[in-house]
């Protein structure tokens, strides 16, 4: 079950038990009944986007969409517009314009880094608010259609390299530390993935440490992956603390944690940039970490692309998409540039391997066919044999039989002999008795 790290279900609840009643603070009435409405029907998941997921929206979700449309209404009736309603497609085009030069800024007096996530929730009431009406037979015109979108602006962050991490380690107690490498090397959504893993999500198989985010924590899904660095140092933190398998890993206040980190951060680094695109060291959070994690193996792909594909990068980070990992390619300064050499080469390779293949198949082809042959010639063999034997048994047959008519004929001859002179013996007994 995902932690509610911020206490936004209570604060929701809270929220919709005084919003119902006395309305949100700082907006007109029909500002605020559009306000409650929308949250309310985007709670029970009424008259969403036929583009859109189906289904009610997380607390996470709710809070978010009533800070951010509480602040783009708030913004408009400075403007001079009570009722969002009747703003115009020119209005809203403007409004986020001056978010994004710095015209309008935020509480801190600071410029909007993702003027395009308010950009975003206004785009998905208003089509809601077409959606209402369309229901009820009034078509609302589209003013959110020119909003420019800023997709390919990326937040900036603190780029650690895994020597930074090395050099930040020994300013935090042995579980901090092995927190840090952690959050470098899984490159878990923090604090919300990490403090809802259990120390059951966390396995050895295959002589490596593996660790399982569940669909039930995840943001986007739910995944497995090994760990490079500390998986040996987290099996141990484990069992040398007894976790028990529904026990969570770790228990800490990000608010905390995060002032240590750019504590520590600044005495390290002092006042410098990550890098050119990068935010200041002293910034240092724990999602920072995240970023940092995934563009170094962003780098360890570029240099072993047979052992890390970017594909297991994506998965590993729970992206959806592989728009992270662009930006990431494009921070580190990557290009498009193939190098020809190797390419040939392995062309070459590849095509030497194609002909081998193809040899080895015809290989195979004749020795199959040799052996076949050889099977046929065998059995012709062995007929033969069996003939020249069956031969020999006939002609060993007729040579007795030739014998035996030899033995037969022998003794019918001397038979006739002794008949012819028995015949003669009474011939002449007949002719003396007739004299007598």
């Amino acid at each position: 079950m995902k932690v509610d790290v911020y206490g936004l279900e209570a604060r929701y609840r809270k929220w919709k038990a005084d919003a119902v009643v006395e309305g949100e603070p700082g907006l007109t009435k029909p500002n605020s009944d559009l306000l409650v409405r929308y949250v309310l029907d985007m709670e029970r998941g009424l008259n969403v986007s036929r583009h859109s997921k189906r289904g009610g929206r997380s607390y996470t979700q709710l809070c978010n969409l009533r800070t951010r449309l509480s602040q783009v209404m708030r913004f408009l009736q400075g403007r001079g517009i009570d009722d969002i309603t009747t703003a115009t497609d020119s209005d809203v085009v403007q409004l986020f314009s001056d978010m994004e030069k710095g015209v309008l800024r935020t509480s801190r007096g600071t410029i909007y880094k993702s003027f395009d996530d308010y950009a975003r929730v206004l785009k998905a009431f208003w089509h809601w608010w077409m959606k209402v009406n369309r229901r009820s037979g009034t078509p609302i015109q589209d003013i959110t259609e020119d909003i420019r979108s800023s997709k390919e602006a990326k937040p900036r962050f603190v780029y650690l390299t895994k020597s930074d991490v090395d050099e930040l380690l020994p300013f935090f107690d042995p579980d901090e530390q092995l927190l840090l490498t952690f959050l470098f090397d899984s490159i878990i959504r923090a604090p919300t993935e990490l403090l809802s893993l259990q120390a059951k999500h966390v396995y050895a198989r295959d002589g490596e440490t593996w660790v399982t985010i569940p669909d039930e924590v995840a943001k986007t899904f739910g995944r497995s992956f090994n760990l490079l660095y500390c998986g040996t140092a987290l099996i141990d933190y484990i069992r040398n603390r007894n976790i028990r398998p529904e026990e969570r890993l770790w228990s800490f206040s990000p608010y905390v944690m995060n002032r240590k980190f750019k504590r520590v951060a600044g005495q390290v680094f002092g006042n410098s940039r990550s890098h050119a695109e990068g935010d200041l060291y002293r910034n240092l959070t724990l999602y920072d970490f995240r970023h940092s994690g995934a563009v170094h193996l962003r780098l360890l792909a570029k240099d072993n692309p047979s052992l890390i594909s970017l594909d297991a990068i994506r998965h590993r980070g729970g992206w959806k998409s592989f728009d992270m990992l662009n930006y990431y390619t494009r921070f580190i300064g990557l290009d498009g540039r193939i190098e020809r050499q190797g390419l040939m080469l392995r062309q070459d390779k590849h095509a030497l391997e194609k002909e081998n293949q193809k040899l080895r198949q015809k290989e195979k082809l004749v020795v199959e066919r040799n052996a076949a042959q050889q099977q046929e010639l065998s059995e012709l063999r062995r007929k033969a044999l069996e003939t020249d034997r069956r031969i020999a048994e006939l002609m060993e047959g007729f040579k007795q039989v030739s014998v035996r008519l030899a033995q037969i004929r022998s003794s019918q001859r001397a038979a006739h002999k002794g008949l012819v002179k028995h015949n003669k013996e009474v011939k002449m007994m007949n002719g003396s008795a007739r004299a007598a």
